[in-house]
């Protein structure tokens, strides 16, 4: 058994850094801050992009299990650590404008257990949606004995 190489960090990329390595897998993989970045092939030797978030393991010890995320066709090794490359720039001009990520806790319309009674029973009221076909009673005993 062959151990994988260690991980390389290119500092030249700015922050985030850019952690390159291959997995336990033997693929060749990238880390850019959350982000981790595979280049993983599939069964007609295609490579792809795949992602993945807050793998907190070291590089060397990743699988293809890890990412759940496609981001597309790679040509070749080059194309992929250009992609890395263009996501770190794109992390640090974000970071750059100083926004600050904070947790919501805001309801949306389709959290229909704290909608209004109101406003739920007139979403569920026939005369909300004139286009909606109502079943009369024979209708429905219709569909449920089948006959």
């Amino acid at each position: 058994m062959t151990m994988p190489a260690p991980s390389i960090i290119d500092l030249t990329s700015g922050i985030p850094q850019v952690e390159y390595g291959r997995s336990a897998d033997g693929f060749l993989v990238a880390r850019v801050g959350d982000t981790a970045f595979a280049v993983v092939s599939a069964q007609d030797n295609r490579l792809y992009l795949a992602t993945g978030w807050r793998i907190r393991r070291p590089i060397e010890e990743w699988t293809r299990s890890d990412f759940y995320g496609h981001a597309g066709e790679l040509a070749d090794e080059a194309a992929f650590r250009a992609e890395v490359v263009e996501n770190a720039e794109h992390q640090r001009e974000k970071r750059a404008l100083g926004r600050r990520e904070i947790r919501s806790t805001a309801d949306t319309p389709r959290t229909v257990g704290r909608m209004p009674v109101k406003a739920f029973s007139a979403a569920r009221s026939p005369r909300a949606n004139p286009m909606r076909k109502i079943a009369g009673p024979s209708s429905r005993s219709t569909l449920a004995t089948g006959s």
